[in-house]
This record gives structure tokens, sequence and C-alpha cells, in this order.
């Protein structure tokens, strides 16, 4: 169609450049590469050697700018990013961890990185020494994604702020300052929103000073000395605080904790908090509403928590909630609060009061509970795998055997997957392939094995195999046999066994080979001895197999 368009358009003598729109002066980018590889061809040409020379580049150009900064350590701060006059947008490298992460690294009183209307993502922000904040982000069109916060490893950070959001965004973020006293998260004001954040503050969690913070699919790890998860007011605060909160987890806390916590200390405070979709689970009180004047009101549905505390507020429990039921998180010890499969909390959440995807940044529409019916979960994360693996057994004994431990291999189509294993009906054992069993009994066993995935899902129908040990050896009897002196060159042998199974013969000195009854073979002149021994059906052979001299003699005529 372009083709013939064209032809259209000329036949027409239509002059088709002046309909493109002239771009504006600030469309063009410009990209400044701080310590980039040189195979990065688009980045400008004059290489500022470092971020704050960077900066000053993005702002005397003047048009739509990007700042990108290679791996390593940087402790040229702080740094002031500002995309106000023109957008601008800092890179780091590798989201912030493993050996090419970018880090930016320093302290002080004032925010070390300050972004306004400006967009960071993919780096880490490493703070030290007393009252300091790693991120200060500020302006309706700032975002920060993919950002780390926290400590260095030499040195620990105390009274300070991981990340101070005021009319921005911050999404798919950590923040962990648990190792000093006084630390908070994320601190809000104005109109923020924070999304799929991780956050443990050795004070608070999160906590919004005013306005209107808009938080979900987050986990606030309280540790076990944290005062607040999630607090809406503090003693300085001033005006109406509106905090809507969906699919929150909310863990941890120290004596006297509060997960959820609504506060207002003065007339002219109005403190309210929405708590929706969310587990809270460990502090001393899961939801408190505190007002020693003015209002502080905390309304909570379908979520999962322990306890209430009123002083002066109120907590208002709404529909679909549950009460104290452990959410089986998978693996808490070591800060894994996705849940497990078979979770009550599974498929119990509103499906009206889902916003956005999850802490992983996943959807929420998953059949958790298999019933046909995608519900989300309650909490930070959404079940994501309800199928359960299937175990195949590779090796071992099926039917006889002589082997009273006998060896089995197996394996799953989960490559991840833990086993269990049983024998006759016994208590589920942990087991890896391959598994020898306990000595076994002479007679019929079984021995069954089943997987479990990471999200311990056990597989419903364990494989299993039957085998029988069998360790008692066949006995080998003659029931037919040649004169001692024969003068035929052919001689037949009959013989049985007590077991089932098989037999061997060994005539003279020969190897042992395979033969049936009857047994007929030509003999020189000369003495012979026959030996015939039994192999039952599991391997045992007739230690003592049955023999028979005898001598072929030469016919005179």
């Amino acid at each position: 169609m372009r083709p013939r368009l064209a032809l259209l358009l000329g036949a027409l003598v239509v002059p088709v450049l002046p309909l493109v729109a002239a771009a504006p002066a600030h469309a063009a980018t410009n990209i400044i590469c701080v310590n980039r590889p040189a195979s990065e061809t688009d980045c400008n040409p004059a290489r500022p050697a470092t971020i704050p020379l960077a900066i000053a580049a993005a702002t005397a150009d003047g048009v739509d700018s990007v700042i990108r900064i290679g791996p390593g350590v940087y402790a040229d701060g702080p740094y002031a990013f500002d995309g106000t006059g023109s957008p601008l947008t800092v890179q780091g490298s590798n989201n912030g961890t493993g050996p090419n992460a970018t880090i930016l690294q320093g302290g002080g009183a004032a925010p070390y990185v300050a972004a306004a209307n400006a967009t960071l993502r993919n780096f880490r922000i490493t703070l030290s020494g007393s009252g300091g904040v790693g991120l200060a982000i500020s302006g309706a069109t700032a975002t920060a994604l993919n950002i780390i916060v926290s400590d260095t490893p030499q040195a620990v950070a105390s009274n300070a702020v991981g990340i101070r959001v005021q009319g921005a965004k911050v999404q798919g973020s950590t923040v962990s300052l648990d190792r000093a006293a006084g630390n908070t998260g994320i601190e809000s004001s104005g109109t923020a929103v924070v999304s799929r954040v991780t956050t443990r503050g050795s004070a608070s969690g999160v906590v919004a000073l005013g306005g209107a913070l808009d938080i979900d699919n987050s986990v606030i790890d309280l540790g076990d000395a944290a005062t607040a998860g999630l607090r809406a007011g503090w003693a300085a605060s001033t005006g109406p605080i509106d905090v809507d909160a969906k699919h929150l987890t909310v863990v941890g806390g120290g004596a006297g904790s509060r997960g959820v916590w609504s506060f207002a200390d003065d007339p002219a405070m109005a403190t309210s908090v929405t708590l929706d979709n969310s587990i809270v689970r460990g502090s001393t009180h899961s939801l408190g509403a505190t007002a020693s004047a003015g209002s502080a009101d905390l309304a909570v549905s379908y979520s999962d928590y322990q306890t209430e505390q009123e002083t002066g507020g109120t907590v208002d429990p709404g529909d679909g909630n549950v009460m104290d039921i452990d959410p089986a998180f998978i693996d808490p010890a070591t800060g894994d609060y996705a849940v497990r499969s078979g979770s009550p909390v599974v498929d119990k959440a509103s499906l009206l009061l889902t916003i956005g995807t999850d802490r992983d940044d996943l959807g929420r529409a998953f059949d958790g509970d298999g019933n046909g019916s995608p519900i989300p979960d309650m909490g930070a994360y959404e079940l994501r795998d309800i199928t359960a693996p299937r175990t195949t057994i590779t090796g071992g004994p099926s039917g006889k055997t002589n082997d009273n431990t006998p060896v089995f291999q197996f394996k799953a189509n989960d490559a991840g997957a833990r086993f269990e294993c049983q024998v006759d009906g016994g208590a589920w054992q942990p087991c890896s392939s391959p598994v020898t069993t306990t000595p076994l009994a002479d007679g019929a066993h079984t021995f069954v094995v089943r997987a479990t995935d990471a999200f311990f899902n056990v597989e419903k129908t364990p494989v299993a195999r039957g085998f029988v040990v069998d360790t008692t050896k066949p006995d080998t009897a003659l029931t037919k046999k040649p004169q001692k002196r024969v003068f035929k060159q052919r001689v037949t042998f009959r013989f049985v066994s007590n077991e089932a199974g098989r037999f061997q013969c060994q005539l003279d000195n020969l190897p042992w080979r395979s033969c049936s009854s009857p047994f007929r073979y030509n003999v020189k002149v000369g003495k012979h001895r026959l030996l015939v021994r039994a192999v039952d059906a599991a391997g045992n052979i007739d230690p003592t197999a049955a023999r028979y001299k005898f001598k072929r003699l030469k016919r005179h005529r």
C-alpha cells in the first residue's frame, strides 16, 4: 500500500515533506555517558569523566537528556538531577545489584541524591553516618524505578531516611536500613505513589507525613525492632493525611510495635488510612488508631491481621477480613514472604479493590486455588504456580531382588523439586536420588517417592514401585543321570530346583553356561564331571551345586 500511496501522491503533485510536522526543539535526546564502553556509539562524543560533569552537560544543553552511568562505586556526590526545564533520565547498570552495579556512595545531612522531575532507574545508593537521606525525589513527573538504598558494608546509617518522596513515584525499589537506630525506609508528602517496594527500617518502614499516599503491592518488614510498619501522621504533621494501601505484606516488629498505624495529635490533623487485600502479621498490634487531638481512622477489608488497638482513634473492620490465620509464607527466615500453595489467603482478596501488579510485577489474575475463578491473593505476592511436580523412578528393583538394601533412582519434571521417600507405608522421610533403603526382611515391599516444588505444591499421586526381597538360596537336585560307566557317546541328565528360575551347567573344567532339563550332550572317552546349579528369580545362586562323576569306556570289538 505504501508504494501505491506514494505514486498517487506524486501524480497529484502533492508536496510530501511539508506534511511532516517539524519536531520541537527539545525532541532530540542527548545521551551523556559516564564510564561506559566506547562501543556505545550513541553516546555524546564528549564523555564526561564524572557524574557532576554529566549533570552540568545535561543542564547546559537544554534538551531531553539521558545520563548513563557505568558500573562502579561513585563517591563524588551529593548529586542533584533536575529535569524541570527539560526531561532528564538517569540510568545505572544491572538494577543496582551484582558486580556490574552502579553504586552512589556517601553520607551527610543533605540528601545524597536529589531528583526533581527526573527519572532515575537501576542503581544503588549506600549511606553512612547520621541524619542523611539516600534519595529525595520530587515533582509530578519524577519517577524512581529499581533503586536500592542501604547502608555500606563498612559503616551503618542512623536516624536516616532511605527515600523521601514528595509528589512523585517510587516503583520496584528496595530500602534496607535496619542495622542502626532511628531509620525510616520511605517518607512521603504531597501526592505520592509508592508501588512494588520492599522496605526495612529500624524505626519505621513507610511514613506519610502529609498529603495523599497511594501504596500498593509492597513488603514492609519491621524486623525485630521497628516500631511501625506503615505510619500515617507524625508529631510534626499538619493538615489532612490520606493513605490508600492495597496488597501490602507487613511483617515483624519489636515490643509495642504497630503494623499499620493511623496517628493524629493536632486539632488540624485528620488522618485516614484505608487498608485492603493485605497481610499484617507479627507486630504487637497489627492495626492501630491513635488520636490525642484531631482524628485518626483506619478502615480495613479483605485482609489477614491479628490484633487491633484504638487509643482515641477508630479501627473499622469491613468485609472479607480473616483473623490471625497463618498465611503460610514460603520462607520468612530468608525474607521470602510469597505465599505457598494451599495458603488460606490465596484467592481471598477483593477483585474490586485490586490495583497494579504484584511485588514481582506480575499480573493478579491467577486462579491460585484451582477452582476456576481467578481471584487475587491477599498480600504483596500472587501465587504463580499450583501445578504439582511429577516424579519418575528411573532405577531400582521391580519384581524380585536378592539385595535387601536396594538402591532407587528417581527424578522430577521440576529441576528444583525436593523429595520425600516412604517404604512399606512408613513415615515420609526427606531423600534425594539415589537413595538406599534400610535392611529389609525377605518378602514383598513397596517404595514410594513424591516431589514438592518451591511453592510447596506436593505431588498428589506419589509414584510407587513394588518389589520382593528374596535372599534364600535355591537348592538343586539331579533326577536322572547316566550310569557311572557308559559306553554311549551321548548322555542325558535331568534336574530340578526347589524354586522357579533357571539353571547353569559346567562340564568338566569348561565355563558355566545356561542349560535346561533335560540336558543332553556328547562326551569323549574318559572321565567326566557335571555340575548343575539353580539361579532363582531374585538372582540367588545355589552355593552347593549338584554334581555327578562318570566315565565313558571304549567299546572293544
